[in-house]
């Protein structure tokens, strides 16, 4: 996204960040946090086995979202390329997210619950009203 930006644009951030009150996963936790999410992924074909159940995706989408969030593998472009990543899982199961009745602080604050609720079902709950059968 940033190729033409910064040099470093789509490399794995080397630095401590924070965004807010939120201070995202250690640098060199990224890339076996990534691996556990990647692993966790695959049981489901990428979310594509979840497409005759709302609820099933919903949940394992919003663990996704929160996981990678936290996971915050670039120094700038996470929420684009994390939003383009669940569009693309999202498709692969059926559905389709429409936002437009989430705000911006029902959002934050779901990933801010994420951090410590594994099973992230703030933004579970968000992806579920949120998604649409294609």
């Amino acid at each position: 996204m940033f190729q033409d930006i910064y040099p470093w644009a789509g490399d794995c951030r080397k630095v401590v960040i924070a965004q807010n009150e939120t201070i995202f996963l250690a640098h060199q936790e990224i890339e076996p946090a990534f691996h556990d999410m990647w692993l966790r992924l695959k049981q489901s074909y990428f979310l594509s086995d979840l497409n005759d159940d709302l609820k099933g995706f919903a949940a394992e989408a919003g663990v996704a979202l929160g996981r990678i969030n936290h996971i915050h593998p670039f120094r700038e472009g996470n929420g684009r390329t994390q939003r383009e990543y669940l569009d693309a899982l999202t498709r692969r199961a059926g559905f389709v997210l429409e936002w437009g009745g989430v705000s911006r602080l029902a959002m934050k604050d779901a990933f801010v619950v994420a951090k410590t609720h594994s099973e992230c079902q703030a933004l579970a709950k968000l992806i579920r009203l949120s998604a649409k059968k294609l």
